[in-house]
Parts: C-alpha cells; sequence; structure tokens
C-alpha cells in the first residue's frame, strides 16, 4: 500500500501523468448517455408509447400484431456514388533479382519460340548478318565476282542496322 500511495505521489508531479489523471476524472464526471428501452424504430410496432414500459415482460405483451406479417420488405438496392470498378488481385512485390530473373526467363521463351517457328517453316530465317569481317565467309561464290558491290551492299546492311539500333534507343 505504501508503495502504491508513494507511485500515485510521483506520478502526480509528471505532467503527463497530470494530463492522463486529468483525463480519467473528466471521463468520470462526463454524464452517461441514456440508452431508450425501445428503440426509435421499433416504436410503430408497440400499442402505446415505448416510455409506458418499464420491463421487457410488459413490453412483450404489448406488441401490435396487426403490424408484424409474414413478408420481409427488401429494400430498393441503390448504386453507391462513388465506388470504382473493382481492382484485381495487389501484385507481389519482387526483389531486383527476381524481377531479373523473371526478364531472362521471358527473353529466352521469346527467342525459343522464335527458332521453334523458323524450325517450322512458319516464319522465313532472318538473313544472314553481314559485316566486313565475315563478308568472305558467308559470300564466297558473290565475292569472288565482283568485291566491291558485294563490300557496298554489307556496307548498306551495316549501316541500315546501326540506323535501326539508334531509333530503338533513342
Amino acid at each position: 500500500r505504501r508503495l502504491l500511495r508513494r507511485l500515485r505521489r510521483l506520478l502526480r508531479r509528471l505532467p503527463a501523468a497530470k494530463a492522463f489523471l486529468a483525463e480519467k476524472e473528466v471521463a468520470k464526471a462526463a454524464p452517461e448517455i441514456e440508452i431508450p428501452f425501445v428503440e426509435w424504430w421499433d416504436a410503430p410496432l408497440l400499442l402505446d408509447a415505448a416510455s409506458s414500459y418499464p420491463d421487457a415482460k410488459h413490453l412483450a405483451s404489448s406488441i401490435n400484431e396487426r403490424k408484424v406479417t409474414h413478408l420481409i420488405e427488401h429494400p430498393i438496392p441503390i448504386e453507391p456514388p462513388c465506388e470504382g470498378p473493382p481492382s484485381g488481385p495487389i501484385p507481389l512485390m519482387l526483389t531486383r533479382k527476381e524481377r531479373k530473373k523473371l526478364r531472362t526467363q521471358a527473353r529466352l521463351q521469346r527467342q525459343r519460340d522464335l527458332q521453334d517457328k523458323i524450325r517450322m517453316g512458319v516464319i522465313p530465317p532472318p538473313p544472314p548478318r553481314l559485316q566486313l569481317s565475315n563478308m568472305m565467309k558467308v559470300l564466297t561464290a558473290a565475292v569472288t565476282k565482283d568485291p566491291t558491290k558485294v563490300e557496298m551492299e554489307v556496307r548498306v546492311q551495316v549501316e541500315a542496322r546501326k540506323k535501326k539500333h539508334e531509333e530503338m534507343n533513342a
């Protein structure tokens, strides 16, 4: 008991504790809201005014039986004023490593699909990527006939690839 009294004295000295104790006192002093015995929505079902029923025993005997039917009232559904379309499931947040792995797998799958289509003959194979360094290996017969013409074609193809790359990454 002495310890409790001592703690209370110490708590009264602290500013936060004073505010807490003051709130507690205000809560005790606040008037309690009187709860009615019969709610307003039940009042039409009773024979007399709601204030004339002191307890539940008298209340049960004074229900207006003509107002109670076997029918159920279904209110008309009203559209909510500002509810958007239903959103889908929240996407799972992936780590940087997982996102990188998924991108790599998707890229490899696209490449495999493209190779499968080429093997089946659905799409024609891409033309060989000509460069000045591999021109002799790829076009041996044409290079021996007219090397200048083949070199110009290779340079045009290299320029076209470079231009396409710059447009895609611009």
